[in-house]
């Protein structure tokens, strides 16, 4: 056996240890797929997966600066300090070597021989101040062969870390190029793999993969020490004083059309024009969109004018909402843009409601926007009044851990314009971005703590503290390096490259992690995701990004345990703006008597300040979706929005002033946050991470138990008139025989009112519904094991959840959205299924969808008949034929009664009972 050319020089963590014992078993399929959280250790298991293997590999990333840190890594944790790395590992695609590491950019680029400057921007809402190349580099690959010069190279193994966020033509150049080495063993690393993603997406990602081998949740590494306890807190900002008067105004805009509206004669004449009122209209075409019919309901019980009672009864006789300024919205949206073609009306007058509502900034994109629109979203999202909760914490986080602090700010902006401000303290500050950020600190929390050390790392810009020069200078050397002063500021140097920048990121980070800067600023483009200092115990995500990739990247800079600290927790701050209640316009001082009268009973006093409908907490919702955390009553780790259990509308200023001091107080007790982790993570020795469904009891179909009650009656009263014919012929029989017939007789009943009672409980039927879909997946091979079980759960027989418990996190995203699709609303689904029956009929749950993994239509049969031995008999229905529309109508009246019955999913960590 040839001898290994890397070898792991340290120890390996009980997990990591796991994956490598089982790695051989894994490979035999030729691919090994690990999923694990950052912080993990996923580089340094690829590379002792590469190691083992001794061949010739191409290591495949997603940025420069990561594979930077793959060399680094390769060199700290491998090689022993005499080992000329030069001669080993190369990161020029035109010069591969025994490791070759890469970015997926110049794999394309060399695919399509490309020659130019390769640039870095992901995922990035590009404004014109800040248009530039976070990292960028020059490639020439004309007339360069990359599949012949690997081929000579001898290729055998290819890692690829976080394939999954590829842009598509990347993807397409690593399809092609994967052809060309069939043979050769494939790694395949990432922290968040696509689980939502479509079938196709999912099957082309597992193709190039292969399936998942190893899953280690952060809860996991929590427990083993490789990441250390950490919390999310929330800090709310209000909008400031001049974002206040553009809300107010566009408010105060939006609430007197509202009302001169609801006046004018000529709207009321136009919505009663609606061919609905007049019988034009068949049940189905109105209920192709019951939203509008809704809200024309709603307004004209709002004006007191009469209209059909069939309409209402289509809505299945609820009770109708007030008028909101919601709903005289959508009514305006299908009345301008969705359905104009119901209302019979001249189009003079519709356009010039149009242009009106357009010179308003009322309508945006062809969207009636009366209470948001995407400028406003935009002036929240970015609100200056973030500014102040970042002076705030930063303050406070230095407060409670003084010398030791290592805070991390993300940001989406440098805001370049703003450089030649730098040091002025007469300039006000216009924008949220890094350099804003920077000064406002400088200027404010460094006058009562001016031994705060802070620092900028950005692509294009590096300021470091004068202080720290001498250490920065000792790591880089002189000669590739220059200095420049702020004008007016002396404590500061920014700092300029001779050649290549790449060097200061790694100059910066060792700066930061001695302590030279204990504040440092940056992009989430080049900090937020595989830059590695595990030193950080403060985060501050001053970034609009939502997504859970880059969300889980993020968080992942501060999470990580650091050798030197090792009782190190990490505090991670969530900024929201939110413009509180009371609304800002003050509606009885400005109308006139009778126009208040009038509204009285519609808009009635509504408040459009953004409250609840914050898109910050849209956005905060969406970061929170998918990540694990320490619930605020520290008994449990689960996802979602409801762990931060005071967050939580309506918001006052005087609600947000008091959510702020319970975050402060929370966060200075670092000792609680440990405490807890180390509590809710003894549940089990092995613990599974549950996606759970969470919905009323209401929406699980009663079928099953009306047919075990009439099951019930019937044998009652069968069995009652079989005794009775016994017993006046008992003399005729012998009594052993009456008596043997009058036990089974009574075990029937038994077991028939057993199944009364068992059917009665909601609990009980969810659980059979989930082990008829759990069974309907296996038997079709949608999931990679059957060692997997339904759990259920209920919440004062109102609020039940379910989860499949086991499995792979594949599996468990497959479990529960086919949960979700099956007891959704019915909408627009091809395939239903509906319980056979009178009473079935009757009964709004006795439709359900099928589910969208089932596609074809023999898997739609087979996951009908799999159903049957669980749920009894239903029928197929396809509803793109005449009879399918008939019994689509239905199933939409039906269940417009749990249109607000929404299902939520969240995921929590359980103690697992499956090995």
């Amino acid at each position: 056996m040839r001898e290994r050319v890397i070898q792991f020089k340290g120890q390996w963590r009980d997990y990591q240890q796991r994956v490598l014992s089982a790695g051989e078993g894994y490979l035999k399929d030729g691919k090994i797929h690990i999923v694990a959280s950052p912080g993990s250790g996923k580089t340094t298991l690829g590379l002792e997966l590469i190691g083992r293997l001794n061949q010739p590999a191409l290591i495949l990333v997603p940025t420069i600066t990561i594979r930077e840190q793959w060399v680094s890594r390769l060199k700290s944790s491998f090689l022993e300090e005499e080992t000329d790395i030069a001669t080993l590992v190369s990161q020029n695609l035109k010069e591969p070597k025994r490791i070759t590491v890469a970015t997926y950019q110049s794999l394309h680029s060399a695919i399509s021989q490309f020659k130019g400057r390769l640039h870095e921007k992901r995922e990035t809402n590009e404004e014109t101040d800040d248009v530039f190349s976070e990292v960028e580099e020059s490639v020439d690959f004309s007339s360069f062969d990359l599949i012949k010069s690997m081929t000579e190279l001898g290729l055998a193994t290819i890692c690829l870390d976080e394939c999954h966020h590829l842009r598509n033509e990347w993807w397409k150049s690593l399809e092609l190029f994967r052809q060309s080495f069939q043979n050769a063993k494939m790694i395949a690393l990432t922290a968040t793999p696509p689980y939502d993603s479509t079938p196709h997406l999912w099957q082309r990602y597992i193709n190039m993969c292969g399936e998942v081998d190893e899953e280690i949740s952060i809860p996991e590494l929590v427990k083993e020490g490789s990441l250390c306890p950490h919390q999310d807190f929330v800090y709310i900002s209000e909008p400031t004083k001049d974002e206040k008067k553009k809300l107010e105004t566009f408010y105060k805009d939006s609430l007197q059309f509202c009302d001169r509206l609801l006046e004018d004669p000529a709207f009321e004449e136009a919505i009663l024009t609606h061919k609905a009122l007049k019988g034009q209209l068949s049940n189905e075409e109105l209920l192709e969109n019951p939203v509008h019919l809704s809200s024309l309901l709603i307004f004209l019980q709002a004006k007191q004018l009469p209209y059909p009672t069939n309409l209402k009864t289509l809505l299945s006789d609820k009770k109708l909402p007030r008028l909101t300024v919601e709903w005289l919205s959508q009514l305006l949206q299908h009345f301008c843009y969705v359905e104009p073609d119901f209302y019979v009306v001249d189009e003079t007058y519709r356009k010039s409601l149009i242009s009106e509502m357009k010179s308003l900034g009322l309508i945006e994109k062809k969207k009636v926007c009366f209470s948001r629109n995407q400028k406003l979203d935009q002036l929240l999202l970015h609100s200056i009044g973030k500014i102040n909760s970042i002076k705030t914490i930063v303050a406070h986080e230095y407060k409670q851990l003084g010398k030791e602090l290592r805070q991390l700010i993300l940001t989406d902006y440098i805001r370049r314009d703003f450089e030649n401000q730098i040091g002025q303290e007469d300039i006000s500050i216009q924008s949220l971005g890094v350099l804003p950020i920077f000064e406002v600190i400088r200027r404010e929390v460094l006058k009562k703590s001016p031994e705060i050390k802070l620092g900028i790392l950005c692509g294009s810009i590096v300021v470091i503290p004068l202080s720290a020069k001498k250490s920065f200078l000792q790591f880089v050397g002189q000669d590739r390096v220059s200095f420049q002063q702020f004008a007016g500021l002396s404590d500061y140097l920014l700092v300029s490259s001779v050649g290549s920048r790449h060097f200061l990121t790694a100059a910066v980070t060792e700066l930061f992690m001695r302590g030279d800067i204990q504040v440092l600023i940056g992009t989430k483009a080049l900090l937020g995701e595989g830059w590695d200092a595990p030193c950080v115990n403060s985060l501050i995500l001053a970034s609009t990004i939502g997504s859970f990739m880059l969300s889980n990247q993020m968080r992942g800079r501060a999470i990580r345990s650091w050798q030197k600290a090792p009782e190190k927790t990490a505090n991670i701050w969530h900024l929201v703006s939110i413009n509180p209640k009371p609304s800002l316009v003050s509606r009885e001082k400005e109308q006139p008597t009778l126009h208040m009268d009038l509204t009285q009973s519609t808009l009635g006093d509504q408040d459009l300040s953004y409250g609840e409908e914050s898109p910050d907490l849209q956005l905060l919702r969406r970061r929170t979706d998918h990540f694990l955390g320490l619930s605020y009553d520290g008994q449990t780790i689960e996802s979602g929005i409801d762990r931060f259990s005071i967050i939580k509308p309506a918001f006052t200023s005087k609600k947000i002033k008091d959510i702020n001091q319970f975050m402060l107080e929370r966060s200075s007790d670092r000792k609680a946050i440990k405490d807890g982790w180390q509590t809710a993570l003894t549940i089990s020795e092995k613990f599974d991470v549950a996606n759970l469904i969470e919905m009323r009891s209401e929406l699980v179909s009663p079928v099953l138990f009306y047919e075990a009650k009439r099951a019930l009656i019937r044998s009652l009263i069968i069995d009652g008139l079989i005794v009775l014919i016994r017993v006046a012929f008992s003399l005729r029989t012998p009594n052993w025989f009456n008596i043997l017939f009058v036990l089974g007789l009574l075990v029937f009943v038994g077991i028939q009112g057993w199944r009364y009672f068992h059917y009665k409980s909601p609990l009980t039927r969810l659980q059979i519904f989930g082990q008829a879909i759990l069974k309907a997946l296996l038997e079709q091979d949608k999931l990679s094991t059957n060692e997997c079980g339904v759990e259920v759960h209920t919440f004062d027989d109102v609020l039940m959840q379910i989860s499949l418990k086991g499995g792979s996190g594949r599996d468990k995203e497959i479990f529960s959205q086919t949960i979700k699709e099956f007891f959704a609303p019915v909408d627009n689904q091809r395939y239903l299924i509906h319980k056979t029956g009178k009473k079935a009929k009757k009964e709004m749950s006795s439709y359900f969808a099928v589910p969208s993994v089932f596609s074809k239509q023999k898997e739609v049969q087979s996951f009908v008949k799999s159903l049957g031995s669980y749920l009894g008999s239903y029928e197929l229905i396809y509803t793109r034929t005449p009879l399918g529309r008939k019994h689509l109508l239905e199933a939409r009246i039906l269940g417009l009664a749990n249109q607000q019955n929404h299902l939520l999913n969240k995921k929590m960590v359980r103690k697992s009972e499956f090995t």
